[in-house]
Parts: structure tokens; sequence; C-alpha cells
């Protein structure tokens, strides 16, 4: 054995470390035996601790500069408030791009609702004057045959007269049928030439005042004055007869 191997264990603390080539002495059952081994971790695990409970103060440095953004991390952030601000620029353009187009939408409206009140007040006056127009047709049409009928029964009163003026003046008295017929005749053609021919029906109704005097001059025995007043009628016959462009003679009907 070395002679100085005592004195170097109990400087160095390790008077109570068994000898690594000694042999390992029987213990017993639930002892615990610290071994070299065990020590050696021990000493590792506590130089570890110690390391840990410096840490802490070590890394509050970085700790404390973690908690400050990056640049990075502002730029991002920056980018990410600008894209939610474009976002809502973008919906309000939106918004009042919407509101833009109902209101032209409602102003269009508007305009057709108007147009269309307009077309229909349009055709509700169209439709008054297609109908005042086919009336005057109507009544044009009504007109042109009652001035021919009126033209007609005129100078079948001439005609008639005609022959009365001539009997009258031979002496005859046998005229009161043409004179008769002559006198319904003009009335007649007053009637029918009323709307169309106001003169025309006046001449027609002097006519017809005529040959009722003359109906009562013959009553009365006076061919003479009878006569008179058929000339008379004739003139008012003729007259009006030129007035509704049915100047024939009467002689040749």
């Amino acid at each position: 054995m070395d002679p100085l191997r005592p004195a170097l264990t109990r400087s160095a603390g390790l008077e109570q470390v068994p000898r690594l080539d000694a042999p390992t002495p029987p213990f017993p059952r639930g002892v615990f035996v610290a071994t070299p081994v065990f020590m050696v971790m021990s000493l590792v695990l506590a130089v570890l601790v110690a390391a840990g409970e410096q840490a802490p103060g070590v890394q509050a440095e970085p700790s404390a500069q973690s908690s400050q953004p990056s640049a990075g991390q502002n730029a991002e952030k920056t980018a990410s408030e600008q894209s939610a601000k474009d976002r809502e620029a973008a919906l309000q353009a939106a918004q009042e791009q919407a509101r833009a187009a109902s209101d032209r939408t409602a102003a269009l409206e508007q305009q057709v609702a108007a147009l269309q009140e307009d077309q229909a007040r349009d055709t509700q006056h169209i439709a008054a004057l297609e109908a005042n127009l086919a009336a005057e047709r109507v009544r044009r049409e009504q007109a042109q045959r009652d001035r021919a009928a009126a033209g007609q029964n005129l100078a079948t009163a001439a005609s008639g007269l005609d022959r009365a003026n001539a009997a009258l003046a031979a002496g005859s008295s046998d005229v009161g049928g043409d004179v008769a017929r002559a006198r319904e005749l003009a009335a007649d053609a007053a009637r029918l030439a009323g709307q169309g021919s106001p003169l025309q029906a006046a001449l027609a109704a002097a006519a017809q005042e005529s040959l009722a005097a003359s109906q009562q001059q013959m009553a009365n025995g006076d061919l003479y004055r009878a006569r008179v007043e058929v000339i008379k009628a004739q003139a008012s016959l003729q007259r009006a007869r030129a007035l509704g462009g049915t100047g024939a003679n009467a002689s040749g009907q």
C-alpha cells in the first residue's frame, strides 16, 4: 500500500469513498448504499441545477428582447392593417356603387312609369280621335246621302210644279195633286238639307210655304193667285237646287 494515500485521501475529503478495487461487503436489504457512479451522477446533477438557477438571469436579456416586435413583425402588422383598410375602402366603394345603381334604377323606373302614363293618355286620346273621325265620316257620308236625296226631291217637286204652272196658265184647276206632292217633297228636302246646307233648307221651306198658299188660293177659286204662289215656289226650288249642285232642268226628268 502507498504510504501517502491515506494522507491524500484525508486532505481531499474522500476518506469515506471506498476503493473501487475493494471487495463490496454484503449490505442488508432495503438500505441504500452510495456508489462512486451514483456520486458522480449526483455531482453532475448538482452542476446542472446550479446552471439552471443562473439561466434566468442569463436569458433575461433575450426574453426582454423577444417581448419587442421585430421589424418583420412590424411590417407584417402594417401590411395587415393596410389590407384591412383596403378591404374596408373597397366595401364602402361597392356600397356607394350599389346605392348609385339603385338610385339610377329608381329614376329610370319613374321615367318608364311616366312614359307609360303618357302612352296610356295618348292611346286614349288617339282612340277618342279615331272614334270622332269615324263618326265624322259617318256624318259626312250621311250628309252626302241626304244632299243627294234632297236634290232628288227638289228636282221631282220642280217637275211637278212645271206641270201645275202650265195647267193653271191654261185655266185648269186640276193641279191639286201636283201641288200637294211638290209641297211634300219640298218639306222633305228642307229636312234633309237642314244640317248640310242651311240655306238650301231655308229655300226648300220657302217653296213649301208658297205651295201651301197656292193650295189655299185654289180652294178660294182664285187660280191667278194660286199660279203666282206656284211661280214663287218654282223660284225657291231653282235656287235650292243650284246650291245642291243639281241644277238639271226638271222638264227633262
